[in-house]
């Protein structure tokens, strides 16, 4: 069992020799400070503008930091007050707006109320970015051998939003002659509406072997809100509904249920030195239809930028269910995982 744990580790490896696919290296971006870099514009997201550069690879650069920049391709701008604008972006010398030019319309935006800039390619490949993590633990002393991986797709269009989540936890342990598994494979679809508000509809398949589940199937619709977005922190709540149908490790058979989400996400950035980004995710489910039961996940991550594109991850989780679907064993499950990881 610990040799197949540890080829799975390895066979994930190559996964970070591919390249993602982008526009030409013709944007132009220039500093305070008179450095003048040929480029291409990545994103701006959490006061910080990524570019990738032949000479230097992928470097970020602070946003307050720009006097001037051009490109010739189409992006997403937002600003903190949830406002979109599509077109083409562009600063001129010792100006401070940016310029969004749409094929009917011009808008100039303050740099300072810029809070995202996303390329909108025009080809499939173009428009994905993600992360991809994984790490392995072995206690001698204990016997135990942990394997765990993370990987998050994003597609993006004008509108729309496609988030692929899976995740993994396999645990292999002297006194059993099983390893246990922890997964979740989630796919979420996100509508961008009028100004901070979202619409979105999710499903995901679970494993928690903790808490006595084999198979948990969900699937939930939800609106949301930010209330909060600038480039140094985030915050997003969503409420909505989930049908959930589970089935117990000691059972064959389905039970439906309904239940409530209540959903929110923080986000801190730090860009100085060490460079950091704290997340936290809860989501609440009270059951609709069986009396006394509820269900509640934790999620907290800090994120170093070891260097360009390449981090390392320290994560807690916890998840908790009032009536288990086996109706036996554990009510809890929580540990601390840490990881390295890609983006791309």
């Amino acid at each position: 069992m610990r040799k197949s744990i540890c080829i799975l580790a390895l066979s994930v490896l190559p996964w970070a020799a591919g390249q993602s696919f982008a526009h030409d290296k013709t944007d132009i971006v220039v500093l305070k400070n008179g450095d003048h870099l040929t480029c291409e514009i990545k994103e701006m997201a959490r006061g910080k503008l990524k570019v990738s550069t032949d000479a230097m690879g992928t470097i970020s650069i602070e946003w307050d930091d720009i006097v001037e920049l051009h490109t010739k391709f189409y992006f997403r701008a937002s600003t903190g007050g949830g406002v979109r604008y599509y077109g083409v972006p562009d600063l001129a010398h010792g100006e401070t707006t940016l310029r969004i030019i749409g094929a009917r319309s011009l808008a100039s935006i303050e740099m300072s109320r810029v809070v995202e800039l996303t390329p909108l390619e025009k080809t499939f490949w173009a428009r994905m970015d993600g992360s991809l993590s994984f790490g392995f633990s072995f206690t001698k002393a204990a016997d135990v051998a942990q394997l765990t991986f993370d990987w998050v797709n994003v597609y993006r269009t004008e509108r729309n939003l496609y988030d692929l989540r899976i995740s993994a936890l396999l645990t292999d342990t002297r006194d059993s002659s099983e390893y246990t598994r922890r997964g979740d494979v989630t796919l979420n679809y996100t509508r961008l509406l009028k100004g901070k508000w979202t619409g979105s509809a999710n499903g995901s398949v679970q494993r928690n072997d903790e808490l006595n589940l084999r198979r948990r199937l969900l699937f939930g619709v939800a609106s949301g809100i930010h209330p909060i977005q600038n480039n140094r922190t985030i915050l997003n709540m969503s409420a909505g509904v989930a049908l959930n149908s589970e089935v117990a490790t000691d059972s064959s058979n389905a039970t439906q249920s309904m239940e409530g989400v209540f959903s929110l996400a923080y986000s801190l950035f730090q860009y100085d030195s060490p460079k950091a980004d704290i997340s936290t995710d809860v989501d609440y489910y009270p059951s609709i239809t069986e009396s006394g039961r509820y269900r509640l996940d934790l999620n907290i991550k800090v994120r170093y930028e070891v260097f360009s594109d390449f981090f390392f991850d320290v994560s807690y989780f916890y998840n908790f269910d009032s009536q288990p679907p086996s109706g036996t064993g554990a009510t809890e499950d929580f540990g601390i995982v840490t990881s390295i990881g890609w983006s791309y």
